[in-house]
C-alpha cells in the first residue's frame, strides 16, 4: 500500500519541481533583468519565450490530456 503511494506521487513531485524550477529561474531573470536596467518588454520576451512557450504547454497538455484519456 505504501509502495503504491509513493509510485504515484513520481510523476506530480517530478512535475512540480519542475515548475518551480522554471518560476524560481523566470523569476531571478526577471529580477536580474530589471536591476540592469533592461526594459520590461525586452526582458518579457526573453524570459516568456518560445522554448518557456513549448515546455509550459507540454505539461499542461500531458496532465489535462492524460485526464480526458484516463476518463473514457
Amino acid at each position: 500500500s505504501d509502495v503504491c503511494s509513493s509510485d504515484l506521487m513520481v510523476r506530480p513531485a517530478i512535475t512540480y519541481g519542475m515548475f518551480f524550477l522554471l518560476i524560481c529561474v523566470d523569476a531571478f531573470g526577471f529580477y536580474y533583468a530589471v536591476h540592469t536596467g533592461v526594459a520590461f518588454d525586452v526582458a518579457l520576451d526573453k524570459i516568456w519565450d518560445n522554448d518557456t512557450q513549448l515546455i509550459w504547454g507540454s505539461i499542461v497538455s500531458f496532465w489535462f490530456g492524460s485526464q480526458a484519456f484516463s476518463k473514457k
